[in-house]
């Protein structure tokens, strides 16, 4: 007999994010190999995203799976600020 699935909710997470295009990719720091693009030798796609966590850990997310998951931060202060 199966034992019941815990249920559980992504914490709210504050991240920092750019996706990369073809005029940032270098300075993020990816490397080009035979048309690739590569993190960490992990293979990422213009359109893909890099993202920062609280504890300035780089990880690549997918575009599909970014946009499911985090939103913008609209407040007053990054309004009147432009960034945190």
């Amino acid at each position: 007999m199966r034992k019941p699935m815990a249920k559980y909710r992504h914490k709210p997470l504050e991240v920092e994010a750019v996706q990369i295009s073809y005029d940032n990719y270098h300075a993020l720091g990816l490397k080009s190999f035979k048309g690739k693009l590569y993190l960490k030798n992990k293979g990422v796609d213009f359109g893909d995203y890099i993202v920062w966590t609280g504890k300035r850990i780089k990880q690549v997310c997918k575009k599909r799976v970014f946009e499911a998951t985090y939103e913008p931060i609209t407040d007053i202060y990054t309004t009147l600020n432009g960034s945190r």
